[in-house]
């Protein structure tokens, strides 16, 4: 009887699911972006307030609570389905200038954590920022 030498096509390739995304943020001299994980953890508030930590190289982002003071930035409005852009150049130059950073050449991309004690979405500048502190 005679030896056969079958060449088998090689399987299908399945495609392999994606590992869940990190939150996290592209931050630009003129806009902050957060990718659809962070925007998981932080839910869709229609306006949001801005504000930062210099010491710590933390930004936070909260729900507005109708603060005469404060500028609030549309949210969920802006959301296409794969993260949120703010558009937030004048609160950027602040950052910069307070932290000594410069956003014009190259983004930043920084972890995002939720702070349930806060409510609100904490960017992390720098490895050293401490992570956002969860309900005790």
């Amino acid at each position: 009887m005679a030896k056969y030498n079958f060449v088998w096509e090689e399987p299908i390739k399945r495609a392999m699911k994606r590992p869940a995304q990190e939150a996290a943020a592209k931050i630009s001299a003129a806009s902050i972006k957060l990718n659809k994980a962070a925007v998981a953890q932080f839910g869709k508030p229609e306006m949001v307030v801005l504000a930062y930590d210099a010491q710590n190289k933390a930004i936070a982002i909260r729900e507005y609570g109708n603060e005469e003071n404060l500028k609030a930035y549309a949210f969920a409005a802006r959301d296409k389905g794969r993260g949120i852009t703010l558009r937030c150049k004048h609160f950027l130059a602040n950052v910069q200038a307070a932290m000594s950073l410069d956003l014009s050449a190259e983004p930043l991309v920084c972890p995002v954590s939720y702070s349930g004690r806060g409510k609100m979405l904490v960017l992390r500048l720098s490895p050293q920022s401490p992570e956002a502190e969860d309900e005790a």
